[in-house]
């Protein structure tokens, strides 16, 4: 849970969301430009923006977990 606020608005990966409070502001924000996306740039092209006062809930990793193995 990250907090936001008018202040500080949160930049987070569009898989990585779980929700947001509901008086946030949210806007798509572009976070490479097209150059270092050629250049072998890493990230994410496109993250989501919320403004305003409240918290997002975020997953730590895109990874899914993997089931363990039976022998």
């Amino acid at each position: 849970m990250i907090p936001v606020s008018a202040q500080y608005p949160v930049y987070v990966d569009t898989d990585a969301v779980v929700g947001w409070t509901a008086h946030l502001q949210t806007s798509l924000h572009r976070s490479q430009s097209i150059g270092s996306m050629l250049r072998g740039g890493s990230g994410e092209a496109v993250q989501l923006m919320l403004q305003g006062e409240g918290y997002v809930v975020v997953r730590p990793s895109e990874a899914t977990p993997q089931k363990a193995q039976q022998h």
